[in-house]
C-alpha cells in the first residue's frame, strides 16, 4: 500500500504544479488544484493510518486471526474425518465472539465440521469477580460438569483455556474411560502425548519453533493448509511415533 499511498501523493504534488502554472490562462485549473490536495492528503493520510494509526496493527490481527483459522480449520478435519455423522460438544472462552482472533478461528472451525452434528457450543464458566487469576479458577470439575450435560457426545473439541495444573487434567473424566474423545486446540500436544497414544485425544497440534514459524512478520498464505504448515503439525494417534521422532524436544514426558 505506500507505492499506491506514494503514487498518490507524488501525482498530487505534479498535479498543483501544472494548476499553478496554468491558473492564469485557464480558470478550471484552480478546480483542479483542490482535487490535487485532495490526492495528497489521502495518500498522506493512508500511510499515516497504515504506520502509525491502527492500520498496521489492524494488519497483524488479521493475519493472526488466518493463523489460527488455519489451526481450526486443520482440526476440524481430523474431527470430521473421525466422527462424521456423530455428535460433537465445542467447549470455548467466555467472550470469544468478541475478540477477532477467536471469532475468526471459530467460525472456520464450525465450517469444518460439516457433516458432524454440534450439539452445542459451551462456555467455559468463571467468575468475573473472582480475584485469582483465570488459569488457577479452571478446574477439572469445570470441564467434567460440561462432560456430564453432554453424556450423549461423542467428541469434545476444546477450545477454551485448560487447567494450569498437569494433575487437574488428569481428572478429566472422559480421559478416564467411557466412549467421548477430546480433539485439543487450547494446549499444546507435546504436554498431552500419553493420552493421544491411548486414543483418547483424537486430534490436537503442535506448534513449530524455527524462525518462519515463530516470525510474526510471516503472513499467512490465503491457503489454509499452506499457512497451517507454517506454524503448526497436527499430532493424531495414528502419527504421534513419527511426529514425536521429529519433534522430541517439544513433547513433555509426564
Amino acid at each position: 500500500m505506500f507505492v499506491v499511498y506514494l503514487a498518490l501523493m507524488i501525482a498530487g504534488f505534479v498535479g498543483i504544479i501544472a494548476c499553478k502554472k496554468k491558473q492564469k490562462t485557464n480558470p478550471a485549473a484552480q478546480g483542479l488544484a483542490v482535487v490535487c490536495l485532495v490526492l495528497i492528503l489521502i495518500g498522506a493520510g493512508g500511510f499515516l493510518w497504515d504506520n502509525f494509526g491502527g492500520g498496521e496493527q489492524a494488519g497483524l490481527i488479521a493475519n493472526e486471526a488466518r493463523f489460527a483459522s488455519a489451526r481450526y480449520a486443520k482440526v476440524a478435519s481430523a474431527v470430521k474425518s473421525a466422527f462424521a455423522g456423530k455428535n460433537a460438544v465445542i467447549i470455548v472462552n467466555s467472550g470469544y465472539d468478541k475478540e477477532e482472533i477467536s471469532k475468526a478461528a471459530h467460525d472456520a472451525l464450525v465450517e469444518g465440521l460439516d457433516g458432524v452434528t454440534i450439539v452445542a457450543t459451551e462456555e467455559l464458566a468463571l467468575d468475573p469477580n473472582n480475584p485469582e487469576p483465570v488459569e488457577m479458577q479452571i478446574t477439572a470439575k469445570k470441564y467434567n460438569d460440561i462432560f456430564s450435560k453432554y453424556s450423549n457426545a461423542d467428541v469434545f473439541v476444546i477450545c477454551s483455556q485448560m487447567p494450569q495444573d498437569p494433575v487437574e487434567v488428569k481428572k478429566f473424566s472422559v480421559l478416564k474411560g467411557g466412549k467421548a474423545k477430546i480433539a485439543l486446540l487450547s494446549s499444546e500436544a507435546g504436554e498431552f502425548g500419553s493420552f493421544i497414544q491411548k486414543g483418547k485425544i483424537v486430534a490436537a497440534t503442535l506448534s513449530k519453533h524455527d524462525e518462519k514459524a515463530i516470525d510474526p512478520d510471516t503472513k499467512a498464505p490465503s491457503d489454509l493448509n499452506a499457512a497451517f504448515d507454517i506454524r503448526y503439525v497436527l499430532v493424531t494417534p495414528a502419527n504421534l511415533k513419527e511426529v514425536y521422532g521429529k519433534y522430541k524436544d517439544l513433547f513433555v514426558n509426564r
